[in-house]
């Protein structure tokens, strides 16, 4: 059996997300190519009393997306790393997994499962 990642070791232990919420989280990360954070801000404030997961997802997106397009236009490079990160944060996502993207993941997974 393999050992947890540092990441995974931090996480609170949580039912299995269901295939709804697999989906939402999808959206959310993947939304950020089109809305520029607002899919997971959306996602955020409509299930956050409802799914830690789909708080976390939410709100990492719609940080990152909100960050990076607002921030990261302004150097021509945003919206690339942008859709970089929402590609692989949504097809972990689509895994069951908890994605954190850098600088903002752990503040975020603090500020969710306090």
């Amino acid at each position: 059996m393999s050992q947890p990642s540092a990441m995974q070791s931090n996480m609170p232990p949580a039912a299995a997300p269901t295939p709804d919420e697999k989906t939402m989280a999808m959206v959310a990360h993947f939304g950020n190519i089109f809305t520029w954070g607002w899919a997971g801000i959306i996602i955020y404030l409509w299930k956050k009393d409802s799914s830690k997961y789909l708080a976390f997802h939410g709100l990492s997106a719609g940080i990152m997306g909100v960050v990076l397009g607002i921030v990261g236009s302004a150097v021509c490079i945003g919206p690339l790393i942008m859709i970089v990160f929402s590609v692989i944060a949504g097809m972990k996502v689509m895994n069951g997994e908890y994605y954190e993207y850098p600088l903002i993941g752990q503040k975020v997974r603090e500020a969710i499962y306090k």
